[in-house]
């Protein structure tokens, strides 16, 4: 055994189930190789992402004000809770930088929550076919760029996603094992992953729904009795936040959300402001029209580099490939549908459809993409030998490949120019900064404002009046000026910044010029 590779224990070996049905020194190595991976690109990354900059400010505002910080952003405090214990406990300890204080905790938690998803995906690969999948499956999720990517920076998606598959292996443990404590454990844990992300209310339903329809004789108080205490312990975590706030969906009721939007008014709004991670794909009109649902299959197929879901699809059809288990099968996909139509139902609400919205979706379908791989392994150790192992490489650099590349490429101007303001500016100076520019604006650590107005005279008396001394703009990544640079023409000549003060033009991406204002 010991002189055999990864790749072969993981795909060929059939009598490692029998031999260790859980095979944990192979998952711990999965699991280190995939912290590795992690930790190395968290280290490359050239700059936050502008979720990852809101999530630090509403942690900031968090320790300041926290009634007031949940009740006037609209965002999930979960995350940002995280990050203000883990800044206030070990801040010091991972930067003597303030800012890069707030940058690392926020990293520090999507990282463990990148970490997690491995062995989860394992232990649900394990529930739906056997370990050798499992740790297929794991190896895959070790490798997964995207969730390498989000791991990386300071955002939601990896904890949320470890939470998730923690409640659908709680709930499976639930049903199957008749454990009412289970179920209680899933309603803690799907209140939590609410708290991170507001899809997870499909949790829940999902859960208490399998718990009541579950096959064998269990009387009907019993399942009552277990759907009211998940609803209990749901609310154990999510009752504090939906006090302060007073409602349960911070940005639209249920009822909005399943109204169609009017032409011109929020997909309009959502191209102006559209959703701050950089993969966002816009829409421009209500659901049916606007193909939102086509949207939702491309970002699905981008999440996972295409192979995860197309392979995916192939365990689903082939006949080859061994059913996998049926409860488990049907709360998975359950929750897959039910996530779905959150998705579906928020793309029609808001207009867009980000990436990062179907990584619950991919993260479901790798123990599938796993059964597939290993059924194709031992399909081609059969009959073309020399192929077997071809597959498992060309598998694994589709996956490896785009992790050459540094997390938010491209980004670097924003770090540089902010780090800039920080050195160069007074502390209570206002900076005129681009909404899509706020992750500078934390590296600079300093307030920032952008006028409303979109005509020249008005935006420039709205810069006047809040007496900003400084102007930031960028570049596209091709080194065309964005549409900021004749807006703030007259704001430049009236303040007499005839040249930029500082810029940061990096080999890729985009440029950044920092101008200061002289006198009036």
């Amino acid at each position: 055994m010991h002189n055999r590779g990864v790749a072969h224990v993981l795909v060929q070996s059939p009598t490692l189930v029998e031999r260790d049905p859980t095979p944990w020194r192979w998952l711990a190595l999965i699991v280190v190789l995939a912290a590795g991976i992690r930790l190395a690109q968290a280290a490359r990354l050239e700059a936050i992402s502008r979720d990852g900059a809101f999530y630090v400010r509403f942690a900031r505002d968090l320790s300041i004000e926290p009634g007031r910080a949940m009740r006037e952003q609209l965002a999930q405090p979960g995350f940002s809770v995280a990050m203000l214990a883990v800044n206030r406990t070990v801040g010091p300890w991972l930067s003597a930088d303030p800012v890069l204080a707030w940058e690392r905790s926020g990293q520090l938690i999507a990282l463990a929550g990148g970490i997690a998803v491995v062995p989860l995906a394992f232990a649900l690969a394990r529930k739906l076919y056997d370990s050798r999948t499992g740790l297929v499956a794991a190896s895959i999720t070790a490798a997964w760029p995207h969730a390498v990517t989000l791991s990386a920076d300071v955002l939601t998606d990896m904890p949320h996603l470890a939470l998730y598959l923690a409640c659908l292996l709680l709930s499976i443990r639930a049903v199957e094992e008749n454990r009412i404590a289970a179920l209680a454990t899933c309603g803690v844990a799907s209140g939590v992953a609410y708290l991170f992300r507001q899809e997870a209310l499909a949790l829940p339903i999902v859960a208490g729904l399998n718990w009541l329809w579950k096959p064998g004789s269990l009387d009907w108080q019993r399942r009552a009795i277990g759907v009211a205490v998940l609803a209990a312990a749901f609310a154990l975590p999510v009752a504090p936040y939906a006090c302060t706030t007073g409602k349960l969906l911070h940005k639209k009721s249920l009822r909005q959300l399943l109204e169609p939007p009017a032409r011109g008014t929020d997909s309009a709004r959502m191209q102006d402001k559209p959703d701050s991670h950089e993969e966002a794909l816009l829409l421009a009109a209500p659901v049916w029209e606007s193909g939102v649902i086509w949207s939702a299959v491309e970002a699905y197929g981008y999440s996972g580099r295409y192979a995860i879901g197309l392979l995916g699809l192939v365990a689903w059809f082939w006949p080859r490939v061994p059913a996998s288990r049926r409860l488990p099968r049907r709360i998975v996909a359950a929750a897959a549908v039910l996530h779905l139509a959150a998705v579906l139902l928020r793309g029609r609400s808001f207009g867009v459809i980000s990436v990062r919205y179907l990584v619950v979706p991919v993260g479901l379908t790798i123990p599938w993409t796993a059964a597939a791989i290993v059924t194709a392994h031992e399909w081609l150790r059969t009959r073309l030998p020399a192929w077997r192992w071809a597959l498992v490489a060309a598998f694994a650099a589709l996956l490896l490949l785009p992790l050459r590349h540094a997390p938010n490429r491209g980004k670097s101007a924003l770090r540089e120019a902010g780090n800039w303001l920080r050195l160069h500016t007074h502390p209570d100076d206002v900076i005129l900064v681009p909404p899509r520019l706020e992750p500078l604006t934390m590296y600079a650590d300093r307030t920032w404002f952008w006028p409303t107005a979109d005509e020249r005279e008005d935006w420039t008396r709205q810069a006047s009046d809040a007496r900003a001394r400084w102007l930031v703009l960028d570049t596209n990544p091709d080194g065309i000026p964005r549409r900021e640079s004749a807006l703030t023409e007259d704001w430049r000549k009236r303040h007499r910044a005839a040249a930029p003060a500082f810029e940061s033009r990096p080999r890729r991406g985009i440029a950044v010029s920092v101008w200061r204002a002289g006198v009036d």
